[in-house]
């Protein structure tokens, strides 16, 4: 179920309630199709909004992580589920961006992840 509320600046949220699969302890995030949610083993579970309508992209999405086997700088695939895939837990980038410092140091830790993005695109 979704509930859309206004704050006084007219910005707009919005509230939905949903089951959680079995093991999944939090909901870390999500986006338009999918939640990202916490299991008990420290690892995460995306799963999608509602089951039978993103099935064919998850299991895109499962071949391109398997195809793209392990690399420093991508996420871990750790395999399918009946409920969604199943990866390591990350690191919010935007939240490392905001904790890191506008020194020198901070702007040399900067581009050497702009670095490694980089690195994990190509």
């Amino acid at each position: 179920m979704d509930q859309w509320q206004s704050d006084e600046e007219g910005n707009r949220t919005r509230t939905v309630t949903v089951d959680l699969p079995p093991g999944v302890t939090e909901i870390l995030g999500g986006g338009n199709s999918s939640f990202v949610g916490l299991l008990d083993d420290g690892t995460v579970l995306k799963f999608p909004h509602l089951l039978a309508e993103s099935l064919e992209e998850f299991e895109a999405e499962a071949a391109i992580y398997q195809a793209l086997g392990s690399h420093p700088r991508i996420i871990g695939f750790l395999g399918r589920s009946e409920h969604g895939i199943r990866l390591e837990r990350g690191s919010r980038f935007l939240e490392c961006l905001d904790a890191t410092a506008d020194d020198d140091q901070g702007l040399n830790l900067k581009l050497r992840w702009i670095r490694q993005i980089a690195e994990g695109l190509s």
